[in-house]
């Protein structure tokens, strides 16, 4: 069973794999038998508040609800101590990389409005992704990108505490962590019409995170990488 939380809409995506893992909107369900629990996806929304990842919004660009962060948190924390995988889209995927120590670049610029490609370095793929987001992930320690934008596309970047900062190495647009037994993506897969690529590859990436063991997972899709800038993604890396 994979419970999503958030409206049913956003679990469009997974309902190709309804057949072999049922999906539900039903918070109850993770109360009555945590064990009976695949996955939870955590979904679009709101920026998560500074305060989780000791930020402050001093450039005021932040649109918060902190009632909902509150709420989620319990849900991960029970996550957490059941063992449950959980995964993120958009916000979901800010949330979860703040859960795992990370932070928020809190308004970054190109991303909004338009689709654009992320290059996936585990099998040299570039997919044409969505973008409705402003803010972008600060990975922490433990993680690893699993994707990221082909190129970068911002040339201005908000740090956690509100002030202007220097460009990170790559705009991630997917990661695993496996410190917290989960992984999540920025772009709206939910969003793309059945049968185009970047929606069936994500369908096909969280079976994978569904049947696999996290380090499994991890193998096959992350990767510890630093970013040359200066070339387009895909081109040019080195490993750590």
């Amino acid at each position: 069973m994979i419970i999503v939380i958030g409206t049913r809409y956003y679990g469009d995506p997974l309902r190709q794999i309804d057949n072999v893992v049922p999906l539900t909107s039903s918070k109850k369900r993770i109360l009555r038998d945590p064990s009976k629990i695949s996955l939870v996806l955590f979904t679009g929304g709101a920026d998560v508040h500074p305060s989780f990842y000791k930020g402050i919004d001093a450039s005021n660009v932040c649109g918060t609800n902190i009632e909902r962060d509150v709420f989620e948190k319990k849900i991960f924390e029970y996550c957490r101590r059941h063992n449950i995988k959980m995964t993120g889209i958009c916000r979901g995927f800010q949330f979860l990389n703040v859960m795992a120590g990370g932070f928020m670049y809190q308004h970054i610029k190109g991303h909004t409005g338009a689709f654009h490609n992320t290059y996936f370095p585990y099998n040299s793929t570039v997919l044409e992704v969505t973008s409705t987001h402003h803010q972008l992930v600060g990975l922490p320690s433990g993680s690893a990108p699993i994707a990221w934008a082909h190129p970068s596309r911002s040339g201005f970047y908000i740090g956690p505490l509100g002030k202007r900062v220097k460009p990170p190495g790559y705009e991630a647009e997917a990661a695993v962590f496996p410190n917290i037994n989960a992984m999540g993506v920025q772009y709206h897969p939910e969003m793309l019409k059945a049968g185009n690529p970047c929606r069936t590859h994500y369908t096909s990436m969280i079976s994978d995170f569904v049947r696999m063991n996290m380090n499994e997972f991890a193998n096959k899709y992350g990767r510890r990488t630093v970013y040359d800038r200066n070339r387009e993604a895909g081109h040019t890396r080195r490993e750590d």
